[in-house]
């Protein structure tokens, strides 16, 4: 993917099962159980054709998005600039809430980031995580979940002010053609002012290497009492 700057990859939630069968399909997706004769309401697995017809379905609603790839239920959202990956998130989004279609929130890389940094006592997120798969996600990993509508910022300001500062600085990256990855390091590596050392220091309790010289003894941790 020659030139690709930006990238995000969503999961459809639980996958064929997004797919509604019709009267007559649903005949044929009827199994017996030892309680019962049941059928299928939605696109089961194991069916030899569901693959086919998965991404037939998906390609109608979706195939004519420019910078979105789709490997079965995986979508690959790309962009050789910022202005490129929102317009194409967005239209992504906007078709997925057209067509009642809904992606996994849990494998939008928490898990990930928990099993590197631990579990928090609390996490603060936006209105889209307050459905009742997050809610069990939050009771099964033991943390205390709030939200915080993005139309109020001052519910969780320091977040919200910071989301703004790097939305900007990765807006000017994109003028400037300069490396984003390097101006997110820095920026994580400076304190918000005189009393509070930076996100870096918050969580590492030491400073963490980039380009500019630093003292061998600030990346060192300093863990205080």
């Amino acid at each position: 993917m020659k030139g690709v700057k930006y990238m995000t990859v969503l999961d459809a939630n639980q996958g064929y099962f997004q797919l509604e069968l019709d009267d007559k399909s649903k005949n044929y997706a009827a199994f017996v159980t030892p309680f019962g004769r049941y059928r299928y309401k939605t696109l089961p697995m194991g069916i030899t054709s569901a693959p086919e017809l998965f991404m037939r379905a998906f390609g109608d609603i979706f195939g004519d998005i420019e910078g979105l790839e789709m490997i079965m239920d995986d979508f690959l959202i790309i962009g050789s600039t910022l202005e490129e990956y929102n317009k194409t998130l967005k239209q992504v989004l906007q078709r997925a809430k057209e067509n009642h279609i809904t992606f996994n929130i849990k494998k939008v890389q928490t898990k990930k980031w928990f099993s590197v940094h631990g579990i928090p006592e609390q996490v603060t997120s936006g209105l889209p995580f307050n459905s009742s798969e997050w809610k069990h996600f939050a009771e099964s990993y033991n943390f205390v979940h709030k939200t915080s509508s993005p139309e109020h910022p001052q519910a969780n300001g320091m977040v919200e002010k910071y989301v703004g500062i790097a939305k900007k600085m990765l807006i000017k990256c994109n003028e400037t053609r300069s490396d984003p990855y390097l101006a997110l390091l820095n920026i994580r590596n400076t304190p918000r002012d005189e009393n509070t050392r930076s996100p870096v220091q918050r969580l590492f309790s030491r400073r963490t290497r980039t380009i500019i010289p630093t003292s061998v003894e600030k990346l060192k941790p300093q863990v205080k009492q």
